[in-house]
C-alpha cells in the first residue's frame, strides 16, 4: 500500500498506548493540514475539501477506526506539499486521493481487524505469572517489556506445554502468536490450539485460533470464514475479544455476507459486559444509519474511558454538538 502504513513496520512490540495517540495525532494533522489553505478563489480549497471529506466520510473511517493502520504522515504530507510547490494540477490531486481510496479498498478486503487491548506492564516472570494464575482473562492484556524475562517466561510456558499444563499451554501459544513472522508458525499454532481446545475449550483459545486464521501470514482459503467460526464459539463463553471480532466480521462482510444487524447485535452484547470497543462500534453502526441521537451515548461512553475510536468520532460526526 502506498498511503498506509502498519504499527508493525512503525513499532516493534510497542506500547499501546502509544500507537493510539499516533493515530489519533496523524489523523488530526490531516484534517489541520487540510483546512488551513483556505485561500480565497484558489483551486486549491476544493481540492482540499475533496481530502478532507473523504477522510470525515464512512467509507474511510470505518476502515480507519477498525485496522491497525494509519496514514504514512510522511509520504503524504510530503507529496501534497510537492503539489502545492509546483503546479498544484487538479489531475495530480486526484491521483492521490484515489492511492487512499485503494488502500482503503486493500484495507477491507484484507480483513484487517483491530481490537484495542488495554495493557497491563509487569517487570518479571514471576510477576506475570500471579496475575495470568489469578485472573486468566487477563491474557491478552498482559505485557512484559524486558526480553530477558520474556524469555524465561516463553521456557516456562514450553516446558508447561510438553507437561500439558491447560494454562502454561495458553500462554506458550499467545507467546508464539505475539511473535508470528511466517505461514509456518501460524500453521504450528493452528496445529497446536486445535488439539489443545479439544480437551480444553477455554474462549483464549478460540480468540487466538480466530486471530491466527485473520492473521495475513495464514493462507488457507477458508480463512476468514474459519476465524469468524472460532469468534462466535468464544463469543458463546462471553468473551468480550471474540464478541467483539465476531460483530466486526459481520459488520464489514469478512468471511460471511454482510449482516450490520447482526453486528449489531454482537455490539449490544459485549456494550453489555462493558467492553468499550464494543460500545464505539455499536455507535458506529447508529451512525451507519444516521442515527445520531443513539450513537452519542455510546461514543461519549467509549470516549470517557479512552478509546481512540470514540475521540475521533467525537471530533468529527459530534463536532458541531
Amino acid at each position: 500500500m502506498k498511503y498506509f502504513v502498519s504499527y508493525s513496520e512503525v513499532f516493534s512490540r510497542d506500547n499501546q498506548t502509544k500507537k493510539e495517540s499516533l493515530r489519533l495525532q496523524t489523523y488530526n494533522l490531516l484534517i489541520k493540514f487540510l483546512s488551513r489553505k483556505q485561500i480565497p478563489n484558489n483551486h486549491i480549497i476544493e481540492e482540499f475539501n475533496k481530502f478532507k471529506n473523504y477522510f470525515e466520510s464512512k467509507e474511510f473511517t470505518n476502515v480507519y477506526f477498525l485496522s491497525p493502520f494509519i496514514i504514512n504522515e510522511n509520504k503524504f504530507v510530503k507529496n501534497i506539499y510537492k503539489l502545492i510547490t509546483l503546479s498544484g494540477e487538479s489531475n495530480s490531486y486526484n491521483s492521490i486521493l484515489k492511492d487512499i481510496q485503494n488502500d482503503v479498498e486493500e484495507i477491507k478486503r484484507g480483513a484487517s481487524a483491530y481490537k484495542t487491548n488495554y495493557m497491563i506492564k509487569v517487570d518479571t516472570a514471576d510477576n506475570y505469572l500471579e496475575k495470568y494464575y489469578k485472573s486468566p482473562e487477563l491474557l491478552t492484556n498482559l505485557v512484559l517489556e524486558s526480553e530477558k524475562e520474556n524469555n524465561i517466561l516463553f521456557e516456562i510456558s514450553r516446558q508447561g506445554f510438553t507437561k500439558k499444563d491447560n494454562l502454561l499451554s495458553l500462554l506458550y501459544l499467545k507467546l508464539r502468536y505475539d511473535n508470528l513472522s511466517k505461514s509456518e508458525d501460524v500453521e504450528s499454532i493452528i496445529k497446536d490450539g486445535e488439539e489443545l481446545i479439544k480437551v480444553y475449550p477455554y474462549y483464549t483459545y478460540y480468540y487466538l485460533l480466530g486471530m491466527c486464521y485473520d492473521s495475513p501470514y495464514c493462507n488457507r482459503e477458508n480463512k476468514t470464514s474459519k476465524a469468524l467460526e472460532y469468534f462466535i464459539k468464544g463469543s458463546e463463553q462471553n468473551d468480550t475479544n471474540c464478541i467483539y471480532m465476531a460483530g466486526l466480521h459481520y459488520f464489514m462482510g469478512l468471511g460471511t455476507s454482510k449482516d450490520v444487524l447482526k453486528a449489531r447485535d454482537y455490539f449490544e452484547k459485549g456494550a453489555k459486559l462493558n467492553d468499550i470497543d464494543c460500545s464505539s462500534c455499536l455507535g458506529i453502526y447508529y451512525l451507519s444509519i444516521n442515527d445520531k441521537e443513539k450513537a452519542k451515548p455510546y461514543i461519549e461512553d467509549s470516549a470517557s474511558k479512552g478509546d481512540y475510536k470514540a475521540l475521533l468520532l467525537l471530533d468529527t460526526d459530534f463536532r458541531e454538538n
